[in-house]
């Protein structure tokens, strides 16, 4: 499957982004063949060994439709191997943007999240806590920020 063909079927606002992001982590949550790793964008299983994927490797299995046996990262959805030269398209630019951006928010890094999907937002960083450490509190705090970047219009 070449991951550059993928359309962007990712929502432009921010808040939305969040919500999708975080409705696809609670599926993954809940498949055995997955596993969240925060810090793994989308490992690559086989039947044998589990898939681990962060908040954005989520969106890619779910709403983007990654098999669960690729390994894929952002930039996994511009190029169509490690030797492609070719300027990417705008959709390519924007799908690897936005995984970006949820990759940032996820970290509470939201001026650096709204500037690559060239959002302006009033809102100062801040701290989400890591899923690792209390599950529970990240959905929490990550729909609050969902929450805060609807309320300014994004």
């Amino acid at each position: 499957m070449n991951l550059s063909k993928i359309p962007d079927k990712l929502p432009e606002l921010p808040s939305k982004l969040i919500r999708v992001a975080l409705r696809d982590l609670r599926k993954i949550q809940k498949d055995i063949r997955y596993e969240v790793c925060m810090s793994i964008f989308h490992s690559g299983g086989d039947r044998h060994r589990v898939c681990e994927v962060c908040l954005a490797g989520a969106v890619m299995a779910c709403t983007l439709g990654v098999p669960r046996s690729r390994t894929a990262t952002p930039t996994s959805f511009i190029f169509k191997d490690s030797c492609s030269f070719s300027y990417p398209t705008p959709e390519q630019t924007s799908l690897h943007r936005k995984l970006l951006a949820i990759d940032a928010f996820m970290s509470g890094h939201v001026k650096n999240a709204c500037g690559y999907i060239n959002v302006y937002s009033k809102l100062k960083d801040r701290k989400i806590t890591p899923y690792d450490l209390n599950k529970a509190r990240f959905f929490r705090d990550m729909s609050r920020l969902a929450d805060s970047l609807a309320r300014e219009g994004n």
